[in-house]
């Protein structure tokens, strides 16, 4: 990979039509019926309190560091690859590696039950990184997921 294509690899790059794309807002749409239907099954594990750290952490670090690495790194390394390309049911090889690496990952300080919950949205995020190339999708879903989920949690309990 030469120096200057790796922002480009990294998919630091805006994600024109985003607003306009019906998919997006569909994801939308159903991470906040997910996250509502875990709360209301009180399978979250989320915190009942949280500091303003946690939080933003939460929101902002964790998303970014997490899609930096997973969808970055990982996907945009392999996506500039043959066998990463190829895609199968729409979901690209390097998506479908990104996603089982950010499963493992979550596997460390999440216990099994979440962690089958984590795949599908990882998938969803790695769509959104194949579809504009960008991280702009993935960072707001997964920010926009996380918050979701906290909100939802806090409702219901």
């Amino acid at each position: 990979m030469k120096h200057s294509n790796i922002p480009r690899t990294l998919g630091f790059r805006p994600a024109t039509g985003l607003l306009t794309d019906r998919l997006f807002w569909a994801a939308i749409s159903a991470g906040l019926i997910v996250s509502a239907l875990l709360a209301a099954g009180e399978l979250t594990g989320a915190p009942r309190s949280i500091d303003v750290y946690t939080l933003a952490s939460l929101l902002v670090w964790y998303p970014a560091i997490e899609e930096l690495t997973f969808r970055g790194v990982i996907q945009g390394t392999l996506a500039e690859t043959t066998t990463g390309r190829k895609k199968w049911l729409g979901l690209s090889v390097a998506n479908v590696a990104a996603t089982f690496a950010f499963t493992l990952w979550h596997l460390l300080y999440q216990g099994a039950p979440i962690i089958i919950t984590l795949a599908f949205p990882s998938l969803v995020f790695g769509f959104f990184r194949d579809r504009y190339q960008s991280l702009v999708p993935t960072l707001l879903l997964h920010s926009l997921y996380n918050g979701l989920f906290l909100a939802a949690h806090w409702l219901y309990t």
